[in-house]
C-alpha cells in the first residue's frame, strides 16, 4: 500500500478503467481514479455489516491532509454508531425554509385566521436570503447577522418583527416534529423599541384630504377613507366582503373577523361610509368590496405606493396607513368619547352584539363616530 503524497497522486495516470488505491496512513482511505482520470477520495469500511463507500472529496481541490482528517472524523462517527451515508441522505432530504414556510402558512396562518398578507409580505421582503437554505444552515449566528443588517438598513422594529416571524416558523416546526433540534432564534434578544404615536395634525388635515380627493384611483381613494371611517386594520379592510356589509333600517354595519385576534368586530357605518359603499356597489364585480381583477386573492393588495403618493402630494412625512387608527382614536378622545367607544373603534376587544346589532353600545359608537366625522367635514369646508 503506497503512502499518499502529492508526487505519487499526480503521477497516477488513467488506464481506461476504474482504479482504487488505498492509503497506508489513514484507516480506510482510498483514492479512486476514473477511466478519464478524475481522482476522488473515499472512505471504505464496514458499517452495520455492509461495506460502505463514503465520498470525501476530489483531489487536488481537497488536499491529502484534509482528506485524512475528514477520514478520521468519519471513522469516529461510525465508531459512535452513526452511518455517514445515511446522515448525508438525511441532509439532502432536509426541508428548506421555503418548504417550512409553506407548511406554516397552510397549517397555522390560514387555520387560525392570522394575517396572511402581512406574513407573506414580511417573509418575501426580509427573509429572502434564507429562503433556499436548509434548516440546519440557519444558525443563531446567521439570525444575529440578519437582525443586525435589518436594524441598520431598515429599522429596529422591522428587525424585531422579522426575527419574531422566523422564531414562530421554527417553533411550529418543532411542535409538528418536522425539526428535532433547537430553534436558532431562541435567545436572540429583541431591540428595545421607542413607542411611536403619530396622528394627523389639525394643520395637516386640509392638505391631506385635498390630496386624497384629487387621487386618480376611485377604489383606492374609498379604501383610504374607509380606514378613517371604520378604524379597521389595513388587512381586515382589504379583505372586506359584500356579504359582511349590512344595510338595514336601524343601523348599517360591517361584521368582520379580526385578523389579529380572531374576534368578531361589529363596526357601525356612518353616513359618509354608507354613501361611499353604496356608490362602490353599483360598479362592483366580485365578492370583495375592494375588488381586483389582477391579484390572486381577488381583492386589492396593500396600496403602499398610492399611500406614499398621497402623502407626498400633501407634503406630509412619516404618516403611515396604520396611523389612521391613531388619528381616529385621537379625534374620538378629543370629542369626549368614552374609553369603551374608542376601544371598540380600534377593535381591541370583541363587541358582544346579538339580534339585529342595534343595542345601545353600537348606537353610542355610531353617534360618537358620526359626530367626529361631521366635525371633520365642517373643519374642511371652513378652511
Amino acid at each position: 500500500m503506497p503512502n499518499f503524497t502529492k508526487e505519487f497522486l499526480n503521477s497516477i495516470k488513467p488506464i481506461g478503467k476504474i482504479q482504487d488505491i488505498k492509503d497506508d496512513k489513514a484507516q480506510g482511505l482510498y483514492i479512486r481514479i476514473s477511466p478519464k482520470g478524475t481522482k476522488t477520495f473515499y472512505l471504505v469500511r464496514c458499517v452495520n455489516y455492509k461495506t460502505q463507500r463514503i465520498k470525501i472529496g476530489r483531489y487536488p481541490a481537497l488536499k491529502i491532509e484534509q482528506a485524512r482528517k475528514e477520514c478520521a472524523r468519519l471513522n469516529q462517527q461510525i465508531e459512535l454508531g452513526t452511518n455517514p451515508n445515511e446522515e448525508k441522505q438525511k441532509k439532502l432530504n432536509e426541508p428548506t425554509l421555503d418548504d417550512l414556510f409553506n407548511i406554516y402558512l397552510e397549517n397555522h396562518i390560514k387555520q387560525h385566521n392570522k394575517n396572511e398578507t402581512h406574513a407573506i409580505y414580511h417573509y418575501n421582503r426580509y427573509l429572502k436570503t434564507l429562503h433556499k437554505k436548509q434548516l440546519s444552515e440557519i444558525t443563531k449566528l446567521k439570525v444575529l447577522e440578519l437582525q443586525r443588517n435589518l436594524a441598520q438598513n431598515i429599522g429596529q422594529r422591522t428587525a424585531n418583527k422579522t426575527t419574531a416571524l422566523l422564531k414562530a416558523i421554527f417553533n411550529r416546526a418543532i411542535d409538528w416534529d418536522i425539526w428535532d433540534y433547537k430553534n436558532p432564534v431562541q435567545g436572540v434578544q429583541k431591540f428595545k423599541e421607542n413607542s411611536r404615536e403619530r396622528y394627523l395634525q389639525e394643520q395637516e388635515e386640509e392638505t391631506f384630504f385635498n390630496a386624497l380627493n384629487d387621487f386618480y384611483h376611485p377604489i383606492i381613494k374609498v379604501f383610504f377613507y374607509m380606514l378613517f371611517y371604520t378604524g379597521a386594520r389595513k388587512s381586515e379592510l382589504l379583505s372586506m366582503k359584500w356579504e359582511d356589509v349590512h344595510f338595514e333600517d336601524g343601523i348599517n354595519y360591517w361584521r368582520a373577523v379580526q385578523s389579529k385576534t380572531g374576534n368578531v368586530k361589529i363596526t357601525p357605518l356612518i353616513k359618509q361610509a354608507t354613501a361611499l359603499l353604496n356608490e362602490l356597489k353599483q360598479h362592483s364585480k366580485g365578492t370583495y368590496v375592494f375588488y381586483s381583477q389582477t391579484s390572486k386573492s381577488g381583492h386589492l393588495q396593500s396600496p403602499q405606493r398610492a399611500w406614499y403618493k398621497v402623502c407626498e402630494t400633501a407634503n406630509i412625512e412619516k404618516f403611515r396607513m396604520h396611523d389612521i387608527r391613531h388619528t381616529g382614536a385621537t379625534w374620538l378622545s378629543s370629542n369626549g368619547a368614552s374609553f369603551a367607544i374608542i376601544r371598540d373603534y380600534l377593535g381591541h376587544t370583541n363587541t358582544s352584539v346579538t339580534g339585529r346589532y342595534t343595542n345601545q353600545n353600537v348606537k353610542a359608537q355610531l353617534q360618537a363616530m358620526q359626530d367626529v366625522f361631521d366635525n371633520l367635514d365642517t373643519r374642511l369646508k371652513d378652511s
